[in-house]
């Protein structure tokens, strides 16, 4: 009985310590992967109190017999995700912020196995009162490198970067 509530004890605590699922924690990646590179700015108040939801735009793999998606989360007001992805081409396909879900309009993504391929920064303003939410990408290319540089300089020398800038509307 005690090491059934050990066990039981050391997966709660392990569940509580996961990395955010937006950033890649191990140095190499499968060989049939690459890696997507956005900035995530907003102004909603993710995580300052207890009654503001996460601000998610979910993404799924064009063509994939998996009907989950995936979600880009905005952890902060300024976020550098970094995340493994399968080679192929993906879409995004909502916005949600708790139970306000907006379908987005979007050219989708390419991700190419062993390479870096940045997106571009995606902007969310919320107005949830309204219900409102307005949302857009820019291309702030070298100033992104530049962050990613300073966080994870590694990764840069390991992995080819292209660029594919992200058309997204709600």
């Amino acid at each position: 009985m005690k090491i059934i509530v050990a066990v039981m004890l050391a997966c709660a605590i392990a569940s509580c310590a996961q990395m955010p699922n937006n950033y890649i924690t191990q140095n190499t990646i499968n060989k049939n992967s690459g890696l997507l590179l956005v900035r995530l700015k907003s102004d909603w108040p993710s995580k300052k109190s207890f009654y503001h939801a996460d601000l998610q735009i979910f993404y799924k793999r064009v063509g994939s017999l998996n009907p989950m998606h995936k979600a880009l989360t905005f952890k902060e007001a300024d976020f550098l995700a970094l995340i493994e992805l399968k080679e192929g081409e993906y879409e995004f396909s909502k916005l949600t912020i708790s139970d306000l879900y907006l379908p987005l309009e979007n050219d989708g993504f390419t991700i190419e196995k062993n390479k870096i391929t940045y997106i571009g920064d995606i902007y969310a303003s919320t107005e949830v009162k309204g219900r409102d939410a307005t949302i857009f990408v820019e291309d702030n290319f070298s100033n992104t490198i530049k962050l990613l540089k300073s966080q994870d300089p590694s990764t840069l020398n390991r992995y080819k970067v292209t660029k594919s800038i992200n058309y997204i509307r709600l």
